[in-house]
């Protein structure tokens, strides 16, 4: 398996855009799988994430793996497939933009001084 395949998976099964927590908002790409061993092939190859679960699906007796990276592990995620994805090249593009954006917004909220709006 390689480079390709993990863009191939990606691909088909992924998805990337902007997670909000309580305090901020995060890049975030992820794969969610029943069976692990695939996901553990996507941080072999990638050298990024981690595989969490299982977790118990909420239609059904199945439980379920997610691989997933954050921030700038997406950046470097992107890196290494862009050129290789199809279906996703578009939403990865979108997402890194909203997030920059959003980054940009946050720093200049913080360079202000108080008072000032």
């Amino acid at each position: 398996m390689s480079l390709d395949w993990v863009a191939g998976f990606f691909d088909g099964e992924g998805s990337v855009g902007l997670w909000k927590n309580n305090t901020a908002k995060r890049l975030r790409a992820a794969i969610a799988q029943n069976d692990r061993k695939l996901l553990d092939e996507v941080v072999r190859i990638t050298g990024l994430g981690r595989v969490n679960g299982p977790y118990k699906s909420t239609n059904g007796p199945n439980t379920h793996y997610r691989w997933s990276v954050d921030d700038k592990y997406v950046l470097l995620l992107y890196e290494q497939l862009s050129g290789r994805l199809l279906g996703k090249q578009e939403q990865f593009d979108k997402a890194i933009k909203e997030y920059n954006e959003y980054r940009a917004s946050r720093i200049c909220k913080k360079s202000k001084p108080r008072g000032v709006s």
